[in-house]
């Protein structure tokens, strides 16, 4: 199985933060990013691969494409991104991870604020809580160099 070093549910995929913040901090050589929606968009696909540098794999897979490709035999330390909290729950069971970063989850309708780039949705807070009594690690981080925020004293 591949090495997963970073897990990160974040709705806009790549974006300058994940560029500029969280390579610079996480060292990996392969970029995933897990998302059915994403992979039926030529144009999405495009940008995502001509914004990620040129140093790093990147590849852009359905969940259920990605957790196969994860699975399977190699030594790449991967940064692992999902575009929604259930695809991260498959990600999480299907690979065995046992923390994740909540980056931005934007306002919609159905969503409430919980932090100053996380609106979530009553859905998304019993995945959550489901997550949580597993023992998974659920934190929010926008930046690398910001402090640590454990989602419980965030949802309370």
């Amino acid at each position: 199985m591949k090495k997963i070093v970073f897990f990160r549910i974040d709705e806009r995929l790549i974006h300058g933060q994940i560029v500029t913040s969280w390579l610079n901090s996480v060292k990996c050589d392969t970029i995933v990013v897990a998302d059915d929606k994403a992979t039926k968009d030529l144009f999405s696909k495009t940008v995502y691969s001509m914004a990620v540098p040129r140093d790093y794999k990147f590849i852009l897979s359905t969940v259920d494409d990605a957790i196969t490709y994860l699975k399977d035999n190699g030594s790449e330390d991967v940064f692992l991104i999902a575009g929604n909290i259930h695809a991260a729950e498959l990600l999480i069971n299907a690979l065995n991870l046992s923390s994740v970063n909540l980056g931005y989850l934007g306002s919609h309708p159905g969503r409430m604020k919980y932090d100053k780039s996380l609106f979530l949705s009553q859905e998304d807070l019993v995945i959550i809580k489901r997550l949580l009594n597993k023992g998974i690690e659920i934190f929010v981080q926008n930046v690398s160099t910001e402090r640590k925020k454990n989602i419980n004293s965030i949802i309370k």
